[in-house]
């Protein structure tokens, strides 16, 4: 693929997940500095929607949409790997506090938590 093809795939995700900012929300998030930590606002979302532009198959059409979608599959894989990683921990913690029996030196029906 010439560069210059790769340059106006890309583009056309990035379009298409700016569209998707716009529809959705209304406005544009500027980028920010939180806490001392870098927060990219649009411009995250331009960065994943040119990327799954550039992932679908080369034509502009199908790169708008991929830029359009590629915002909200990447967002719905995190928050659904999040809910695992928070249940497994949960579970862990359980598991943790049910295994632990009472130690020397306390009643035999008082658990440490």
């Amino acid at each position: 693929m010439p560069p210059l093809e790769i340059i106006v795939i890309f583009v056309a995700g990035a379009v298409g997940a700016l569209v998707n900012d716009v529809v959705n929300d209304n406005k544009l998030e500027l980028p920010k500095n939180i806490d001392g930590q870098f927060c990219l606002g649009f411009i995250g979302g331009l960065l994943i929607g040119g990327i799954a532009g550039l992932a679908i198959d080369g034509s502009i059409s199908t790169a708008f949409m991929g830029g359009f979608m590629g915002k909200e599959l990447v967002l719905s894989f995190v928050n659904k790997q999040r809910e695992i990683f928070l249940k497994t921990t949960q579970k862990e913690k359980q598991t943790a506090i049910t295994n632990q029996g009472p130690t020397t030196g306390t009643d035999a029906n008082e658990q440490i938590v």
